[in-house]
């Protein structure tokens, strides 16, 4: 089992920058953490003859989520999720409005991982969808100030 040198980690990223024409930082970043774990799984391998790798399932799901919101036709509709939630939850005033409205439901739901987070809210404003509508059509909601903003 040939094991890698530090000096052939960094041939190696090179030829890699040199190839896809990589000049973001997160992608030099990402590209020296594979090749960090590859070295630590050949230093591991050589020493552990039985070693059996399991993949942590939330960061796969993370990572199935993140994929899954970078399609066209979901990326915008993320997208207005995240305006809306962060409408609503940065005006205290729109805020206690919508708790009165969803009988004191959040939208706003956290999860261990970052897209889950965007997906379980997305989620609780579909369900919600009927009582967002009552409440933006709403006297309170067209004779305040809310209204009459670009956003609102």
């Amino acid at each position: 089992m040939l094991l890698l040198s530090q000096r052939m980690v960094t041939k190696y990223l090179r030829c890699l920058i040199i190839l896809y024409n990589i000049s973001d930082q997160r992608m030099w970043f990402k590209l020296s953490q594979i090749v960090a774990c590859r070295m630590l799984w050949q230093l591991l391998e050589a020493n552990y003859q039985h070693l059996y790798w399991t993949p942590c399932v939330a960061h796969c799901m993370d990572l199935i989520l993140e994929d899954t919101g970078k399609l066209n036709n979901n990326m915008q509709t993320l997208k207005r999720a995240i305006t809306l939630n962060s409408y609503l939850y940065t005006r205290p005033g729109v805020l206690n409005m919508m708790r009165q409205f969803t009988g004191q439901s959040e939208l706003l739901r956290l999860a261990k991982t970052r897209f889950a987070t965007v997906f379980l809210t997305l989620a609780s404003i579909h369900k919600q969808k009927e009582n967002l509508r009552k409440m933006f059509s709403s006297n309170e909601w067209t004779k305040g100030n809310w209204a009459k903003e670009v956003l609102g």
